[in-house]
């Protein structure tokens, strides 16, 4: 599922992604607020993961020292991003596929 995510940001102007990097971009924000209500850097971490593409190969133990998180919380944090992740595919997914239906029941217009 990580992979799916890397590939969406990396592939963002590829329409066969459309609906995994429209997830992202929503799972970012929430990331974002999440940060300013827990002050915390769970946006930072996410975005090192995810979006910063010159990290994608890191291992676990790189990314858990850079970050300054333990390799089982950095764990813990990446099976909440790909929850996170999952749930914003399926909005967008249905969000998606109701303006299609409306779409072919109006007539295409």
């Amino acid at each position: 599922m990580e992979q799916m995510m890397r590939n969406a940001v990396r592939f963002r102007h590829n329409p066969m992604y459309a609906e995994a990097y429209a997830a992202m971009q929503r799972t970012y924000e929430f990331w974002k607020l999440y940060d300013h209500l827990e002050h915390s850097n769970m946006l930072g971490i996410f975005e090192r993961l995810y979006w910063e593409e010159a990290h994608y190969a890191d291992t676990q133990v790189k990314l858990s020292i850079d970050l300054g998180v333990g390799e089982r919380t950095l764990l813990r944090y990446r099976k909440q991003f790909v929850e996170a992740f999952l749930y914003n595919l399926e909005q967008v997914s249905r969000e998606m596929h109701a303006g299609s239906a409306g779409r072919f029941a109006s007539g295409g217009r």
